[in-house]
């Protein structure tokens, strides 16, 4: 009785979800538009836009194939996905010239990110490797963990005011409560509403 007790006294904390910061994003990219010498420089750029567009799971985008895009209306579909529920998502018009631009680049029949040395799918492991090197370039010191991609475009979604729902279903989550974490709001937002409210 003294555990139940407790976890009526003490519920579950909710644990601030950390997002990357829009500055970091911005240096990565530009780190990346001013190294597109080779096609492995841009397919890394390619993972992150994508993971900034779209807010997939690292894993569906790793299983991405090039019959799963549709160019004309910027849409991916999402067979293999965690749920098992296919699904559509987005990308911008920044993400298609970049698109179109590796793939003529690579001539890629299957797997849109491939390791180019032994012509398989990417692995996570090579993903956090590249996150890794990545951190010593253009001076990143926050982490950029792929699943932190997701929440950064979770959070951006609700800070536009998009609807839940639609956010939902963009994310893949079974249920709405998964998504409503969501709504919390991040540090630097409360801070610049702080001291506008109170200078």
């Amino acid at each position: 009785h003294y555990i139940e007790h407790c976890m009526v006294l003490y519920p579950e904390t909710k644990k601030i979800i950390e997002t990357i910061p829009q500055q970091t994003i911005e240096l990565i990219f530009h780190y990346y538009k001013s190294n597109q010498s080779n096609v492995i420089l841009q397919r890394n750029y390619l993972l992150f836009r994508l993971l900034y567009d779209t807010g997939l799971r690292i894993s569906e985008l790793l299983n991405l194939k090039v019959n799963n895009i549709n160019f004309d209306s910027k849409t991916i579909h999402i067979q293999k996905t965690k749920t098992r529920v296919e699904r559509y998502v987005f990308f911008g018009e920044e993400t298609k010239a970049l698109l179109n631009k590796y793939l003529l680049a690579s001539s890629l029949k299957n797997y849109i990110l491939i390791d180019f040395v032994t012509g398989e799918m990417l692995k996570l492991d090579t993903v956090h490797s590249i996150c890794r090197r990545l951190r010593n370039e253009p001076n990143i010191e926050k982490s950029i963990r792929p699943h932190m991609w997701r929440h950064t475009f979770a959070t951006k979604f609700v800070k536009l005011n998009g609807s839940m729902e639609v956010l939902r279903l963009i994310m893949g989550h079974s249920s709405l409560k998964t998504t409503q974490k969501y709504l919390h709001i991040d540090k630097d937002h409360l801070h610049k509403e702080y001291f506008r409210l109170n200078t």
